[in-house]
């Protein structure tokens, strides 16, 4: 190759692995578009990484945990800490519930709204990658560092969240997509 760059041949006469009419004939539907969910998504990604010899997969996962996982379960977890509420009535934010817990504004007509205040950030968005990035922490050749972060995290949530049980999604009770 670095011979032919800069002549006239260098895009030229390097043969073809596979024939095609059309390049741009390729799939409708990815993979991907099919995938129901972000651990669905994640695994087809692994085992379409271990078959690439050139790839290590333990690297690999490192890199998805460290670059989206990680972040993004702390940075759920400091939304979390950092919320504001809502009163349901009035739409009335505030940064830290009032002492009543119910809403304090004070309505054009004189009275107090006393609406029910709702948490903007909930416990299943904070949650949502954590037992994907324990599974994945789980796999061979992941370091004992990334393990470590991903236990200190669940300990955190096991804190905050403490009768916390398994919560269930609709994808349980809707049948599998066609193939």
């Amino acid at each position: 190759v670095g011979k032919r760059l800069g002549t006239e041949r260098s895009l030229a006469g390097y043969g073809i692995t596979h024939d095609t009419a059309r390049v741009a004939a390729g799939p409708v539907r990815s993979a991907y578009r099919d995938s129901r969910s972000m651990s669905d998504m994640v695994e087809r990604s692994i085992v379409l990484t271990s078959r690439i010899r050139a790839v290590d997969v333990a690297q690999a996962v490192t890199l998805v945990l460290n670059a989206h996982f990680l972040p993004d379960l702390m940075g759920n977890l400091k939304s979390y800490a950092t919320q504001k509420f809502r009163c349901k009535v009035c739409g009335t934010s505030y940064r830290r519930p009032p002492l009543a817990g119910r809403c304090g504004e004070v309505r054009p007509g004189g009275g107090r709204c006393d609406g029910d205040l709702l948490a903007t950030v909930y416990e299943g968005s904070v949650r949502k990658y954590l037992p994907l990035s324990q599974r994945l922490s789980e796999i061979d050749g992941i370091t004992p560092y990334v393990r470590q972060r991903i236990q200190v995290i669940a300990d955190s949530l096991a804190s905050l969240f403490p009768g916390a049980g398994a919560q269930t999604t609709l994808d349980r009770f809707a049948p599998p997509p066609p193939r």
